[in-house]
């Protein structure tokens, strides 16, 4: 019998891409991501598969069609395990279904390898904000600290804060993996917490746009955060996004 997916890597280019992916044998398009990340997705609807309830958030396009399957397991606090099912582009209903089917086929399956080590939660001080360290960040020199307020951002991994609530639109990714920054030009430098930071933006093609800050010490040391917006149709909105993102990057502090 021949299998039905096979199991392949996949870059590591962006936001939410996953390490490995499923591509189904007989609907050329149809892939199943096995690790994805925080994504600023519209809510679809609600399934059960297997032992599992999982959220289902959808992305739709002329270039894109992505549902994004999230759910929780216990002990792993905040932080969602999510899989991106990439449909294939203008099919008939019936082969979007069947890949959806097959698709869904393998989450009903899916089950925690390990019971994980809880994330500690955030520790809020008396002033409402949150100091978050991080020693390994593949695209900044490490280790790093900053500050954020506790009502202006949750922390969805270690190392990315989104809106509270749904985080739809605005995200603040301190260990970024996507690796073209220096494709676009500096727009502007400015300055934040004393240092001078270059600005650049990125568009991305699934939620509207990043923006760039990064600065670099005497001691020849690149530190790098990504702004993730979903809010480019409307500038109050961006702005409001980058004011909040910038009074965190005011904090940066390096250490040894």
């Amino acid at each position: 019998m021949t299998p039905l997916w096979t199991i392949e890597p996949s870059p590591d280019s962006g936001y939410g891409q996953p390490k490995f992916r499923l591509v189904h044998h007989s609907i050329a398009g149809c892939i199943l991501g096995l690790r994805g990340g925080p994504r600023h997705l519209a809510f679809s609807h609600s399934t059960k598969l297997g032992s599992h309830d999982w959220g289902v958030y959808e992305l739709k396009t002329d270039d894109l069609d992505i549902w994004s399957y999230t759910t929780w397991v216990e002990g792993w606090e905040d932080t969602p395990l999510i899989f991106d099912l990439r449909f294939p582009l203008h099919v008939a209903d019936d082969v979007r279904q069947t890949c959806q089917a097959d698709a869904e086929a393998v989450l009903a399956t899916f089950r925690p390898a390990e019971t994980p080590t809880p994330t500690p939660l955030p520790v809020v001080d008396a002033s409402g904000s949150v100091t978050l360290a991080l020693s390994a960040a593949p695209q900044a020199a490490t280790p790093f600290q900053v500050r954020y307020a506790a009502d202006a951002w949750t922390l969805a991994t270690y190392d990315v804060l989104i809106e509270p609530g749904s985080g739809a639109g605005c995200s603040l990714w301190l260990a970024p993996r996507l690796d073209r920054s220096d494709s676009a030009p500096v727009l502007e430098e400015i300055e934040l917490g004393g240092y001078v930071w270059k600005v650049r933006v990125l568009p991305d093609p699934t939620n509207g746009g990043i923006i760039v800050y990064e600065t670099r010490l005497d001691d020849d040391r690149l530190y790098r955060f990504h702004l993730y917006l979903a809010y480019t149709e409307s500038d109050q909105l961006v702005a409001d996004c980058r004011s909040r993102a910038e009074a965190v990057i005011a904090t940066f502090e390096a250490k040894d």
